[in-house]
């Protein structure tokens, strides 16, 4: 049986939280009650990713078709292989900010 390092674990929720976040944006816009609960969601989760005090990061990537989490790539479900690089992210209003 496979285990899965925690850190792993904690990425791919963060995907799973970035790839829901984004189809939200653009299905209801950046003002939406949904899309900012997801935030708070999504930024919890890249915060369980990357617990403070960790000077590592995080470094997610797309080569093609295939998501790499640390250079990993990523065992996609159909949730995560339908999340695409968006240009969205240029297009993030200033006054929508992240959570600190």
């Amino acid at each position: 049986m496979k285990t899965i390092e925690p850190r792993v674990a904690a990425g791919r929720a963060f995907v799973r939280s970035l790839n829901i976040l984004l189809k939200f944006a653009r299905l209801y816009g950046y003002g939406h009650a949904r899309t900012a609960a997801q935030v708070q969601i999504a930024w919890e989760e890249l915060r369980q990713a990357i617990p403070e005090g960790n000077e590592t990061g995080l470094l997610l990537g797309a080569t093609g078709s295939q998501l790499l989490l640390d250079g990993v790539p990523l065992e996609a479900t159909p949730a995560e292989s339908s999340l695409r690089v968006c240009s969205r992210w240029r297009d993030w209003p200033a006054s929508s900010s992240i959570p600190a």
